[in-house]
């Protein structure tokens, strides 16, 4: 597969999103132990981001959980916060249900190289040398992958470099079999940024950001 990988046009990770069932307990801990700030808080869904500067994790309400989260809070916390330890992603791990399919998606559409195998695992460490992203897999009664339902994975979002990149890697992905377009490219928030949402062919979402600098 390795052969025939294009040159990669992501230039990292935009950000993280996580589904958790406690937003106070987890705002307080970004910001009060691994020293993050609160960037933004959408009450619609209800989420929030918290930053270090080197990072970006968004959170993601679990819609069951009876919990009501409040900007106040979060801005309390802020107040506490320490210095962060913090110096990025060194990788993220996704659990797969079609490894192969995966695999050849990371490496044939966006352009990433297979840098190690445990058989063990089993599980692969593929990079791109801006962004390293390790394959896990599933066992066969594995549910599958739900971001309202399970606590964890929201999404993945990557980040690129250019408008053109973005529209380029839209082409492809929506005409991948197996992959899955969520939505069309679109205003990010209230702009200038634009993306789009994705399933890869294991059915983990993704993301892809083009935000000028």
């Amino acid at each position: 597969m390795d052969a025939k990988k294009p040159a990669s046009l992501i230039r990292g990770v935009h950000h993280i999103g996580l589904t958790v069932n406690d937003m106070d307990a987890t705002l307080k801990f970004f910001i009060e132990v691994l020293g993050y700030s609160l960037k933004s808080h959408v009450p619609a869904d209800p989420s929030y981001a918290v930053s270090n500067g080197k990072s970006m994790i968004t959170l993601w309400q679990k819609p069951e959980s009876n919990d009501e989260p409040l900007t106040t809070t979060a801005i309390a916390m802020d107040a506490k916060k320490p210095a962060s330890l913090i110096r990025g992603v060194h990788h993220i791990g996704l659990t797969v249900n079609d490894m192969d399919a995966t695999l050849k998606f990371f490496i044939e559409v966006l352009g990433y190289s297979l840098k190690s195998h445990v058989p063990a695992d089993p599980s692969y460490a593929v990079s791109n040398g801006k962004s390293m992203i390790t394959l896990w897999h599933a066992n066969e009664n594995a549910r599958p992958f739900h971001r309202k339902k399970i606590v964890g994975l929201h999404h993945l979002a990557l980040r690129v470099s250019s408008e053109a990149a973005l529209n380029q890697l839209y082409d492809v992905i929506s005409k991948y079999p197996g992959a899955k377009i969520e939505f069309g490219i679109e205003i990010m928030l209230l702009g200038p940024g634009k993306h789009f949402m994705f399933y890869e062919p294991s059915g983990n979402r993704m993301e892809m950001v083009y935000w000028p600098m």
